[in-house]
């Protein structure tokens, strides 16, 4: 996904009308929540902090301006929303999954939104899994791909077909049961190896509750605290 296809759908998106480009090397731009969204007509840090400035211009609209970044398809380099702040490097779906949750929030809730999504979504290379403090786009990419382990886990994966998450688990020899409340167990013969939740996005995989945790993290906790057994 681009920079323009990004915000083709934030211009999807109901209640997110188009704001005049301004002249202020702003390509197109939309507005959803109380919360601009900008493409701007070139890249690069100094480019993108000047056009920041000048677009924003002290205004109490908080800005988010993108554009594509240079050394990665997918992934939009970005300022905002409510101040220039660091570079972001965020996928471009990661981050359009974000800013639909934001659809009939109030304005300070949307930006505060978008601000805490963009910070913990930095560098993803990909989304949901390549985020601070889960590892990095090295990490999964280059330095697990050179470990003497790898051959055997590819030869051990081999019955993953990728037609669909159930069906790869199916093949891998793990057997499904429904739980009562959401979600799936895997069991390995007769013994509970994990459990599922099937997600709309990846990016959903990376949203913390209150107290830091994955949200799969806090459900096996109340599970415990409730006795149940699996």
């Amino acid at each position: 996904m681009t920079a323009d296809e990004f915000l083709a759908g934030v211009a999807g998106l109901e209640g997110s009308p188009a704001s005049a480009d301004g002249g202020d090397g702003v390509i197109a731009a939309r507005l959803l929540s109380g919360v601009e969204y900008a493409v701007a007509r070139r890249g690069g840090e100094p480019s993108l902090r000047s056009t920041w400035s000048r677009r924003r211009g002290g205004g109490a609209t908080p800005l988010v301006l993108v554009a594509d970044d240079p050394d990665e398809q997918g992934v939009l380099t970005l300022l905002g929303p409510s101040d220039g702040g660091p570079l972001r490097h965020v996928r471009a779906e990661a981050l359009l999954d974000a800013v639909r949750r934001t659809t009939g929030m109030r304005s300070l809730q949307a930006v505060r939104h978008v601000a805490a999504e963009v910070d913990r979504l930095d560098s993803a290379g990909v989304a949901g899994l390549t985020v601070r403090g889960l590892g990095t786009e090295h990490l999964y990419e280059t330095r697990l791909r050179t470990d003497s382990r790898w051959a055997r886990l590819a030869e051990l994966s081999a019955g993953a077909t990728g037609a669909g998450w159930r069906e790869s688990l199916i093949g891998l020899g793990y057997s499904l049961e429904a739980l009562p409340q959401y979600g799936y167990l895997a069991l390995a013969g007769d013994r509970p190896v994990a459990v599922v939740h099937p997600k709309e996005s990846p990016a959903q995989f990376a949203r913390l509750d209150d107290q830091g945790r994955l949200p799969e993290g806090a459900l096996l906790a109340a599970c415990r605290e409730e006795r149940v057994d699996y």
